[in-house]
């Protein structure tokens, strides 16, 4: 009797597990953020069983909106976003022992957010054990300082934030946002894939220009976004983490999350290489991916 009482406690607890499912959110600017600053941390939770959320707000594309060139005939924005996808997948694929390769490969869907036609990749375990989740809203780059490019009509999250000008139209011509609307899409994305968790993650770039002085603009106002919509939800605690201006900062971890991390990186950059872009992988690049700072998360409470 006992036996069996005990076998009806674990079968409980297995669906107590399978019931809440941990959920991570990461909220993005570009599709190479998280391979560059927050990678220990993604690979983190993809070992602890979850299913991680990517937000990528902007289209990366440097100015050069829906086109190609350098004679490739994929849009450089797609270069990018394939990139980020196929980043990871490779993440997802050496963080589920044994390697499966049996998940179909991820190819683009059509999600209706708020309204939004949204573009989403899904990989790996149907039940979401292990699972990546990627969302892009294919916003344009806002360059470094959020002025915008000339291809873009100078058009940039800061400005939208900053409300000098109205809204902003993904390179494709799918959606266009307000601030207001841009914040509620990041929340509805969410809502949709939150799951039954009571407690959930979300990780983003460091507001405090204290120690996260002279980041891009597109790292700053996405985090504001997604800090702005989480903001009202106290069972969302958020990582902050610092981006552009760790390259000031000391190395501080070792070579199995510099490994990790280079791997994931690469895998982004191949999708560049394959489409005759150039390489990505330089001396800057690779003083990010020796480090990874978190300050100071929130609690739930």
């Amino acid at each position: 009797m006992k036996k069996i009482f005990l076998l009806i406690l674990i079968f409980a607890s297995v669906l107590k597990v399978q019931a809440q499912l941990p959920v991570t959110f990461y909220v993005q600017g570009d599709a190479d953020d998280w391979q560059l600053f927050m990678s220990e941390k993604f690979i983190l939770d993809l070992d602890m069983g979850g299913k991680v959320v990517v937000i990528t707000l902007t289209a990366g594309d440097e100015g050069y909106s829906n086109t190609a060139f350098n004679g490739s005939p994929m849009a450089y924005y797609l270069a990018k976003e394939r990139g980020g996808v196929y980043a990871s997948k490779f993440v997802a694929d050496y963080m589920n022992t044994p390697y499966p390769n049996t998940y179909t490969i991820p190819t683009a869907q059509t999600a209706v957010i708020t309204g939004k036609s949204l573009v989403k990749y899904v990989y790996g375990n149907p039940n979401g054990i292990g699972s990546v989740v990627n969302y892009f809203l294919r916003l344009p780059d806002g360059n470094h300082s959020g002025a915008g490019f000339p291809g873009n009509a100078n058009k940039s999250l800061k400005k939208l934030k900053e409300n000098t000008i109205s809204d902003i139209t993904s390179v494709d011509g799918a959606n266009t946002y307000t601030w207001a609307q841009l914040v509620n899409t990041i929340l509805g994305i969410i809502n949709a894939e939150r799951g039954t968790d009571p407690q959930l993650w979300m990780n983003s770039a460091n507001l405090n220009t204290a120690v996260n002085p002279n980041d891009h603009s597109d790292h700053i106002f996405s985090a504001t976004a997604a800090q702005e919509a989480v903001a009202p939800l106290l069972w969302i605690g958020i990582n902050e983490f610092i981006m552009d201006h760790s390259a000031n900062l000391a190395e501080n971890t070792n070579n199995e999350p510099y490994e990790d991390a280079a791997g994931a990186f690469n895998m982004y950059n191949w999708s560049l290489i394959k489409e005759k872009y150039p390489s990505q992988f330089t001396t800057t690049i690779r003083a990010w991916l020796k480090k990874e700072y978190k300050h100071k998360p929130q609690p739930f409470w």
